[in-house]
């Protein structure tokens, strides 16, 4: 099938996700465009999966008994109109295992930037990945079944989980980034915002993240970017920066790939150094985080 026969329902959620800023406030906007993101996340990870190219043949692979429905409920899914039923994602489930787990992952509250940690932050830290707690915790007291920080500094930590490369742990750094704001940890909020650049743009050549890539950015620009401000200036990475850089840096693995590069996502994440412009870079800036003013509007989102 052609590429252009693929339909792509990215921009589906995106308008409605932006659309959610102008007719809801803010403690119900950020949970709508993260229910948005799982949803959309599940349906890309069973489309892609299945080797499926619409929601209408994904419906009918998966609930082959309802015929009726497919055209309209799985499109819905497709835009996350809609969160799929415990039926749905059961049915899902016996088809992909795991699937369920998307729409139910920790990392969505630990994205929740509007709600305050009160807290909690550690609890949700320990809710991630096992990769992700190695990196916060030591292996010592995991191993006892506890929970003790490891003696590290705030830039080998965030080092660790940014060449992680995954979604856990671009959401350990977003909880690390909550719990500094909280306690006014300014400068500690920029650094972060540097990893966090750093981290989502390894985190969106993940598949089948790369489907959602869009909209994640949009969210981290317009949500959690403007808790890193210190001194009158935060990281300000656009959707259409982010998008650009996330665009070359794809096209670039292809031709790493091609010319022999070993595309290992591990422990270290090897496109790290490519994004830290230590080899292959094509600009010494070019994948550099944006920096701007804190506008009026960042600082009150902040709160």
């Amino acid at each position: 099938m052609a590429l252009k026969e693929i339909p792509f329902y990215g921009e589906a959620r995106l308008a409605r996700m932006r659309a959610s800023t102008s007719i809801l406030p803010a403690n119900r906007a950020v949970p709508y465009c993260l229910r948005s993101l799982s949803v959309g996340l599940w349906f890309e990870c069973l489309r892609s999966r299945m080797g499926l190219s619409s929601a209408y043949a994904l419906g009918q692979s998966i609930s082959p008994e309802r015929p009726g429905c497919h055209s309209n409920v799985w499109v819905k899914y497709a835009h996350a109109e809609h969160v799929p039923s415990q039926a749905t994602q059961a049915a899902a489930e016996a088809r992909y295992p795991g699937s369920r787990m998307v729409l139910c992952s920790p990392v969505w509250a630990a994205l929740n930037v509007h709600e305050a940690l009160g807290g909690c932050g550690e609890s949700i830290l320990m809710s991630l990945s096992a990769p992700v707690q190695l990196e916060v915790f030591s292996g010592a007291s995991l191993r006892a079944g506890m929970f003790v920080r490891r003696d590290r500094r705030l830039r080998e930590i965030t080092e660790g989980l940014c060449g992680l490369g995954t979604l856990d742990s671009l959401a350990a750094l977003v909880v690390m980034l909550r719990v500094a704001h909280e306690q006014g940890r300014r400068h500690d909020c920029f650094a972060l915002g540097r990893a966090l650049h750093d981290c989502l743009l390894l985190v969106g050549q993940d598949s089948p993240i790369q489907l959602i890539a869009e909209e994640l950015f949009w969210y981290f620009s317009h949500f959690v970017l403007p808790f890193t401000g210190c001194r009158g200036v935060r990281i300000a990475s656009s959707r259409r920066r982010l998008l650009l850089q996330h665009e070359v840096l794809s096209r670039l693995v292809l031709e790493l790939e091609d010319s022999g590069f070993d595309y290992l996502p591990g422990m270290r994440h090897p496109l790290l150094r490519v994004v830290r412009n230590q080899q292959h870079a094509p600009s010494s800036r070019f994948f550099s985080p944006g920096v701007g003013p804190c506008s009026a509007t960042s600082r009150q989102m902040a709160r």
